[in-house]
């Protein structure tokens, strides 16, 4: 068959998957995200090597422990080597049950081996305590997501180096949202530093207009924002998943572009519930 695009996305009143699923061997992008009732996935992966895009994530609260469709997911993950996106978020509790971290570092080692992979979703894993160092093999990764994965206590050193990595969130990791180092290729979310390089003629600003955010964004040293246009590119406004926001501007330094320009190309989304200004010394205040 040359089905490349498949979504069952949410479909929780179909039970299993047929073994004749792996027939399905030009499939491009699968989609089995909220399917809370589903058995047979990882035997349904055997054989569909053309995957790019891969989301089996789960929603809180969706399935038992008693029941773990994802038993044997460590032994076909390793053949998906074409994958380009794999989200994995809520995932790894019913996979393992209660697992090792050797299984759990085995597991990300496989998954390192993707060298096409640039988005890697890891988020709400309650049971991720570390991310092993052969993650630093995937050379395109571009956005890998920790967010909600509160036992996380270490990361290698690796990510913080790699310069493929753009975007790593790990909002909800307490260990790491305020330590995490700041550098020219890489930002941290949901604490999202503006800095610019001597010499530079623009921020990192701009990094976020193709970001994927959470609920909640702190945007602070405003004052290294070198113009209206870094501001207006990262189109805050079209961003709604955020219902929290906060804009930081740092007391006594000097500033590019004035406050109220800033400001101004910054319209936040019309989901916004709660928004925090620091800093900001212009005499009027008109956002948007």
């Amino acid at each position: 068959m040359e089905l490349k695009y498949l979504s069952l996305s949410g479909s929780d009143k179909i039970v299993e998957l047929p073994r004749s699923f792996q027939k399905l061997k030009n499939l491009v992008h699968l989609d089995l995200s909220c399917c809370s009732s589903l058995l047979g996935i990882p035997q349904a992966l055997h054989g569909l090597a053309k995957l790019e895009y891969l989301n089996l994530s789960l929603q809180n609260g969706e399935i038992h422990q008693d029941k773990l469709p994802l038993i044997g997911l460590p032994e076909v993950i390793g053949s998906l080597t074409n994958l380009k996106y794999l989200n994995l978020a809520r995932c790894m509790d019913y996979v393992f049950g209660s697992p090792s971290t050797d299984q759990t570092d085995s597991f990300i080692g496989s998954i390192s081996t993707f060298s096409n992979l640039e988005h890697l979703d890891l988020s709400k894993n309650k049971i991720l305590c570390s991310i092993p160092e052969s993650i630093g093999s995937l050379r395109m990764l571009h956005t890998l997501n920790l967010s909600g994965s509160s036992m996380l206590a270490r990361l290698p050193e690796c990510l913080t180096k790699k310069e493929s990595l753009k975007v790593l969130n790990v909002m909800g990791c307490k260990l790491f949202e305020a330590k995490l180092p700041q550098s020219n290729f890489l930002f941290t979310l949901p604490h999202f530093v503006v800095h610019t390089g001597e010499g530079q003629s623009s921020s990192n600003l701009p990094l976020l207009e193709h970001a994927i955010l959470d609920e909640f964004l702190e945007l602070s040293r405003l004052e290294n924002v070198k113009s209206t246009q870094e501001a207006r590119s990262i189109k805050l406004i079209e961003k709604e998943s955020i219902n929290s926001l906060n804009l930081e501007w740092t007391g006594g330094a000097d500033r590019f572009v004035e406050d109220m320009n800033v400001l101004g190309e910054m319209v936040p989304p019309n989901t916004l519930k709660k928004f925090v200004i620091e800093g900001y010394r212009a005499s009027a205040f008109h956002p948007g």
